[in-house]
């Protein structure tokens, strides 16, 4: 259950973002299918574009890309501090170490991202279909 959710609320969330898209574009109301199908292929573009690009970024984070940035961020506060003995990281090669430790799992977010501009694609290929 607990690697469903993983999947289950992202795309809930995208879910929720395509109806909004959907509904605030009148899909209730339009006359032809074919515009039906260009406001569904663009509400399921939408939140698609934006979890992929939201899993890239985790990803890459993950990927240590923003290691340097975090590691002198901490030692930023941590020379403000007055016990500065108290430091969890010594240096930066102990951060990254510890940060090589933590490893997770984040691809659901590129698979449910790029499930959703799957489905956008479909919609966009029936919309030059009709």
């Amino acid at each position: 259950m607990k690697k469903a959710l993983k999947y289950i609320i992202p795309s809930a969330i995208g879910l929720v973002a395509a109806i909004v898209i959907a509904f605030t574009r009148n899909v209730t109301r339009q006359e032809t299918l074919n515009q039906v199908f260009a406001i569904l292929s663009d509400a399921f573009f939408a939140p698609g574009v934006c979890i992929t690009g939201i899993g890239l970024i985790v990803w890459a984070g993950s990927g240590g890309v923003f290691d340097m940035l975090a590691y002198g961020i901490i030692t930023l506060f941590d020379t403000f501090r007055k016990n500065i003995s108290g430091r969890k990281y010594k240096s930066f090669y102990e951060y990254r170490q510890a940060k090589k430790s933590e490893n997770r799992k984040l691809g659901f977010l590129l698979a449910v991202g790029l499930a959703f501009i799957a489905v956008s694609a479909i919609f966009t290929i029936l919309y030059f279909s009709v």
